[in-house]
């Protein structure tokens, strides 16, 4: 299904965000990092962000199942979603899209950066072993909030290409990254 998200406009989105900060500190989902931490000197408009590519598979659907209590079985039986649903087999939830959009932002960024909004629009189904390349792209970056540390503030556009090369999500984010300098940022919606 199609339907705009954004973490923390409801208790299901706030808990799907924990599930999605959980899963990824346990390593069960794709690693969200970097080997050089990045200059936020260098950050400007139009600056592409690193190709993250990620398989989704039945137990990422499992894993975050069980955490929602969100047993839908399109979600983990391909029999029932081909010839119940009409699907092509079962599908990943919506919401661990989200949780791959958020661990590609945190393996462009590392721990310095800080995620404070992300907003995004499904645009078609994701199958399990399908290939998803999210790309993204620099729309604006300015100084940051001025907390005594240098900064900036990035608003980014996203999407989630299949191995097809078509569009499956469409994202927008807004990052703070501050300067690095061994330190890390609060707690911020698993971006640490």
């Amino acid at each position: 299904r199609s339907g705009d998200v954004s973490i923390g406009s409801s208790a299901a989105a706030r808990g799907a965000a924990r599930v999605v900060r959980d899963c990824a500190k346990r390593k069960f989902l794709a690693p969200a990092s970097t080997d050089m931490p990045i200059d936020c000197d260098s950050i400007a408009t139009g600056d592409a962000m690193p190709v993250f590519v990620i398989r989704p598979t039945l137990r990422h659907a499992v894993m975050y199942a069980a955490a929602m209590w969100e047993f839908q079985r399109i979600h983990y039986d391909d029999t029932y979603a081909r010839e119940q649903e009409g699907l092509p087999g079962a599908v990943v939830q919506g919401p661990v899209l989200g949780n791959y959009l958020t661990q590609a932002i945190a393996a462009w960024t590392g721990p310095e950066g800080a995620l404070k909004r992300l907003e995004w629009r499904n645009h078609g189904l994701v199958a399990f072993g399908d290939d998803i390349r999210c790309e993204g792209s620099v729309l604006a970056a300015r100084p940051g909030s001025g907390d005594g540390r240098k900064s900036v503030r990035v608003e980014c556009a996203l999407q989630m290409l299949n191995q097809r090369n078509e569009k499956v999500v469409s994202a927008t984010a807004t990052v703070d990254i501050r300067a690095a300098d061994g330190t890390r940022p609060a707690a911020n919606g698993g971006m640490k």
